[in-house]
């Protein structure tokens, strides 16, 4: 008995001494009972509320992927009616009815716009036998203070790449040697190696007729087409750096000529070996897409190259291994041409085709593997037989003149372009009667 009371005795000391909350907590009237069954209830239904609130975001983000799956279906369905179009099913475009883009020259829409006065003038400069002047550069010119007149803020840029340089030649090399300068290399350097190693007429002509075929490419009437050429054509300025590296190779600065190359490769997604061989009059369209040609591929005059294109070769063979591209060949989108294979003239290889074995002259190939599904009229060329055609091509690399390729369908030009015609083959030194 005397322990039991000692123990109820120390209990009721405790109970004094603890604070009335603890009480309340550690023995709960049936008010909290009722408080905490309330909390309890009002956390299911919140709990409630937000699976509710998940299951209708799962609904939404279920709605939103069946709209983006529409909508990627909606995109490849425009990309292949896209990729039909450059297939040439139904490609009815002046691709077609004028094959040789180099068959005109390029004459700017501003000299259209002109008054005959000042384009007498103009056209008189040209003609001045003691100060002979770059058609093609006169016009860049023109279009550049023409754009200064439309836009002002351009003024930085038009005055120390286009107005300031003494040249075509030295403008181009400017605005490419600041694009691809490297801590290595910079841009003076670049500069100073281009003027060594380009030679003053073979690479000035050849180089401002890819600038021409870029710039013609474009159906569209734009007034300063060859000047946005010069300042932002990545095809363009790479065949320019690979023009260089191909000068370098032939010098045996092949180590050079391969730091070129990847430099350009990083930049414009073009890789191009050193040593491949380009005509004049070259259309290359740079992208995300890449081009890639092989060391021994040869690519004749006026030959278009779009994003993607692919000139390699097969893995089974060794030396002589890429593919021969002739005078006049489309290479559409994402096309691959492998193996030492020969493609004809005015040959049409369609988007994302891949072609193992050797194209006829003329011929429209399409699929995997590439098969010729039709042929393209030529009405140029049928005149003459084979064997004059041989036998003039011959003639004009013996003679070492330029430009007979280049503008051959004289009798179809104005008198005006063929006036200007005359113009660009008296700058580059090529005797005029060849056009006979």
């Amino acid at each position: 008995m005397e322990m039991r009371a000692v123990i109820i005795l120390l209990f009721g000391i405790v109970m004094r001494l603890l604070p009335v909350p603890i009480l309340v907590k550690a023995f709960p009237t049936n008010k909290d009972y009722v408080y905490r069954n309330f909390q309890i209830k009002q956390l299911s239904y919140s709990s409630s509320m937000f699976t509710s609130t998940c299951t209708f975001n799962t609904y939404n983000c279920k709605q939103r992927q069946f709209n983006l799956q529409a909508k990627k279906q909606q995109h490849h369905h425009d990309l292949d009616l896209a990729t039909t179009e450059l297939s040439g099913i139904s490609y009815g475009g002046m691709f077609e009815s004028n094959r040789g883009m180099l068959s005109r020259p390029y004459v700017s829409y501003i000299l259209y716009q002109m008054d005959s006065s000042s384009l007498s003038n103009f056209l008189s400069t040209l003609d001045d036998e003691n100060n002979k002047k770059d058609p093609l550069w006169e016009q860049i010119k023109l279009e550049a203070l023409h754009t200064l007149d439309l836009e002002p803020s351009a003024g930085p840029q038009l005055y120390t790449f286009i107005l300031s340089q003494i040249s075509l030649l030295h403008a181009l090399t400017s605005i490419v040697s600041h694009e691809i300068e490297t801590e290595l290399i910079p841009a003076t350097s670049l500069q100073n190696l281009f003027h060594e190693m380009l030679h003053p007429i073979e690479d000035t002509m050849a180089i401002s007729l890819d600038l021409m075929k870029s710039a013609m490419r474009s159906s569209s009437e734009v007034d300063s087409a060859a000047l946005l050429a010069t300042l932002f054509h990545q095809g363009l300025h790479a065949l320019v750096c690979h023009r260089l590296a191909h000068r370098l190779w032939l010098a045996d600065r092949t180590s050079l000529a391969y730091y070129i190359q990847s430099t350009v490769s990083r930049k414009y997604s073009t890789d191009i070996h050193p040593a491949a061989k380009f005509g004049v009059g070259i259309y290359l369209n740079a992208g995300s897409a890449g081009v890639v040609i092989g060391e021994t591929a040869v690519i004749d005059h006026d030959v278009t190259i779009l994003q993607g294109v692919t000139l390699g070769g097969t893995g089974k063979e060794r030396g002589d291994r890429h593919p021969k591209v002739a005078r006049g060949v489309i290479l559409q989108n994402s096309c691959s041409v492998l193996g030492n294979i020969q493609i004809g003239e005015g040959a049409i290889i369609t988007a994302k085709s891949i072609v193992t074995k050797s194209v006829p002259a003329f011929a429209r190939v399409s699929g995997v593997p590439g098969k010729v599904k039709s042929f393209i009229e030529n009405s140029s060329s049928s005149s003459l037989s084979s064997a004059e055609k041989e036998d003039d091509e011959e003639s004009v690399r013996a003679s070492g003149l330029y430009g007979r390729q280049v503008f051959e369908d004289v009798e179809e030009l104005s008198d005006f372009e063929v006036g200007m015609v005359q113009k660009y083959l008296r700058h580059w030194k090529v005797n005029e009667t060849i056009l006979d």
